[in-house]
């Protein structure tokens, strides 16, 4: 079914799984029912699931910060950490999986702010890293302790991110 009007006026349109109407020479759309996107070009469709991938990447960094105020550190890894997690910090050994981030982080202040610099995916939207500061605050210190960070992440078997490398560089303190 459809209906047309003049420029300016109104068309609807009606098939399988929605119907839609738009009004104006083609600068309004609505539309009901069951929709699967319709890509103009590969480039559309890139950009799209880039974006998409992009926001379900930094949403799994944000829940590492999330869960550590709530729960502690170690719940903050098991919801986001590949099980073999690599965490990197200045003066220490690096610690390998689950078990030994969470005895490694445990003294570690929960009271941080993390500041993003950037991010990026790879082509293939299975590998992605963020960037920053994040500032520790610690009680009785003067001054709270900086940092640098990049967290990397892969896509498990489901397509969700995991964190597989936490790497942090204090700056220097002159």
């Amino acid at each position: 079914m459809g209906v047309a009007g003049s420029a300016g006026g109104v068309s609807a349109g009606g098939g399988t799984g929605g119907f839609g109407i738009s009004f104006g020479g083609g600068g309004i759309g609505f539309g009901v029912g069951s929709h699967t996107p319709v890509y103009r070009s590969p480039l559309d469709y890139e950009q799209e699931r880039t974006s998409h991938e992009r926001n379900n990447l930094l949403t799994a960094d944000r829940a590492l910060d999330w869960n550590a105020r709530k729960s502690g550190w170690e719940h903050a890894y098991v919801a986001v950490a590949a099980n073999d997690l690599r965490f990197l910090r200045d003066g220490a050994e690096p610690a390998l999986g689950l078990d030994a981030v969470a005895e490694a982080s445990a003294s570690r202040s929960r009271d941080l702010t993390w500041s993003y610099r950037g991010n990026g995916l790879s082509k293939s939207w299975d590998l992605g890293y963020v960037y920053g500061t994040v500032i520790a605050r610690t009680k009785g210190k003067s001054r709270p302790d900086t940092s640098a960070f990049v967290h990397l992440f892969r896509t498990d078997e489901g397509g969700k991110w995991r964190m597989t490398a936490d790497w942090e560089q204090p700056f220097s303190k002159r």
